[in-house]
């Protein structure tokens, strides 16, 4: 006999004893009060200690304090303080706005035989998920009841998650516990609030790289990896001494904006023109959604600059985005170096003189 099935069975033959010494005053009690024979007394304290089992109990689920798009992460539950019997345990989600669960997770011990095979070694649960209906986002190890040392049993539910903000902010979480010992199941639910990533900026680019006087060029950038939500680009100018002028203003006006337009969709343009350089041009910019679920928005301007007026200039964009919260809004700065101008004019100046 291994030392683990010996300290296993020792374990029972304990419980079954204090079970005893607490049930012979209650045998007595029957017997003065009830009127009960011995024998049915002998028969009420055999089903007491031999067919009577504890329910369980449930902590959580329990969540992160903060689950962020596209971050993996860890979600916990654990069922404890029940005696060996037929059990299940059932995870399922249903999502913002739509009334069908969806069976994420099923683990089950069938019977109580099934825990005196393993002789207080930890008990594998038997996974009886539907594989084909099953959400990738959500993912689990096999699942073991261990014993707790008092005679019952706990189950400690891990489950990985990857939330998408479009899929999973909203849903709602439910565990279901069933055990023998319960006359209906217990259920507990939590709602997921998945948090918007913030977005991120690129700096602005020159094509070509030098800026020659009167000469077309594009000045690019990127705001890449914010998932969905309320956002701004404004991008302005501020010649040498003179008030910032602003020159373009894109926006989505809200989370909504990103539903249902597919893998890419135009900003609202917001600009009003006033006070618009008129050597500034460009398209109103595309916001593409990419394969981890974040968008991404590359920006193009075209200016044809006069080096009088936009040499050392500065273009500043500026990105507000609902997950930046109370911070700062971020910002990206270009000195416009303008070359080539202020000689070509002198040398049709100089070249004049000789006419």
């Amino acid at each position: 006999m291994t030392q683990d099935s010996f300290l296993f069975q020792f374990h029972w033959v304990l419980c079954l004893c204090v079970s005893l010494v607490q049930l012979v005053p209650l045998m007595s009690l029957c017997q003065k009060v009830l009127g009960s024979s011995p024998a049915e007394c002998n028969a009420a304290m055999f089903i007491s200690c031999f067919c009577f089992t504890d329910p369980p109990e449930i902590n959580g689920p329990i969540l992160p304090k903060q689950i962020m798009h596209g971050v993996k992460d860890t979600l916990q539950c654990q069922v404890t303080r029940f005696t060996p019997g037929a059990m299940a345990i059932v995870f399922s989600l249903r999502r913002k706005e739509q009334q069908q669960k969806v069976r994420l997770f099923h683990w089950e011990i069938p019977n109580k035989e099934t825990f005196q095979e393993f002789k207080g070694r930890n008990v594998p649960l038997q996974n009886r998920s539907d594989r084909d209906n099953q959400v990738v986002s959500f993912t689990a190890e096999e699942q073991k009841c261990e014993p707790i040392g008092d005679g019952s049993f706990r189950v400690n539910c891990n489950i990985n998650v990857i939330p998408d903000i479009n899929l999973h902010d909203g849903a709602e979480l439910t565990v279901e516990v069933h055990h023998e010992a319960l006359d209906a199941s217990i259920v507990k639910s939590v709602i997921l609030h998945i948090i918007a990533v913030p977005p991120k900026i690129t700096t602005i680019e020159s094509k070509p790289k030098e800026i020659k006087h009167g000469e077309k060029t594009e000045l690019q950038w990127a705001v890449t990896g914010f998932t969905p939500g309320k956002m701004s680009i404004i991008s302005s100018l501020q010649r040498n001494g003179e008030q910032i002028r602003q020159l373009f203003h894109w926006e989505a006006q809200d989370k909504k904006t990103f539903e249902g337009k597919g893998s890419a969709f135009s900003l609202k343009h917001l600009s009003d023109g006033r006070n618009k350089d008129a050597s500034f041009a460009a398209q109103v910019p595309k916001c593409e959604k990419d394969k981890d679920g974040t968008f991404r928005v590359k920006c193009s301007i075209t200016v044809t600059p006069d080096v009088s007026r936009h040499n050392e200039a500065e273009l500043t964009v500026q990105v507000q985005h609902e997950a930046l919260g109370v911070c700062e809004p971020l910002i990206e700065k270009l000195k416009l170096h303008v070359t080539g101008g202020e000689s070509a004019s002198r040398q049709t100046q100089h070249s004049g003189r000789f006419k």
